[in-house]
């Protein structure tokens, strides 16, 4: 209950278990409040955010930016919406934790105007963009 922090990606990464991921930054949580029962989690409230978040696959690292999200349980399982994105990587969308074991990410990413050539390039493996610019990330699964 009410928990508050921050820890680098890398880190916690290596405390999952991976020796390496492509995205660095700060994971921060505000005000988190969590409730787990045995292994599942049954009730998640607050913030998250991910500070000079970057994509460490360029060298220099290419600069992704900050972003903010809200977290809240519903009766259909635990949702991410994301509220705020600054950086040249802008993103909007939300993510489900749903009751039966199962995910569900619907999210969009474009670069802003003047951002580097880089990110644009790394967009563009996403496939094509909408007539605004956006390139869709939708995924859906069980674990």
């Amino acid at each position: 209950d009410n928990l508050s922090g921050s820890a680098s990606l890398a880190w916690l990464a290596g405390l999952a278990g991976y020796r390496f991921v492509p995205l660095d930054g700060q994971l921060r949580v505000d005000d988190l409040r969590a409730t787990v029962e045995g292994r599942e989690l049954t009730d998640v409230a607050g913030q998250l955010g991910v500070l000079n978040a970057n994509w460490l696959l360029f060298k220099p690292p290419l600069v992704f930016g900050d972003y903010r999200a809200e977290l809240a349980s519903t009766e259909q399982g635990h949702g991410l919406r994301i509220v705020d994105s600054q950086g040249q990587l802008k993103v909007e969308g939300q993510a489900q934790l749903l009751n039966a074991n199962a995910y569900n990410v619907d999210m969009r990413v474009r670069a802003r105007t003047g951002a580097d050539e880089r990110l644009t390039k790394l967009l563009r493996q996403l496939g094509r963009p909408d007539a605004q610019g956006w390139y869709r990330i939708r995924e859906r699964g069980s674990f």
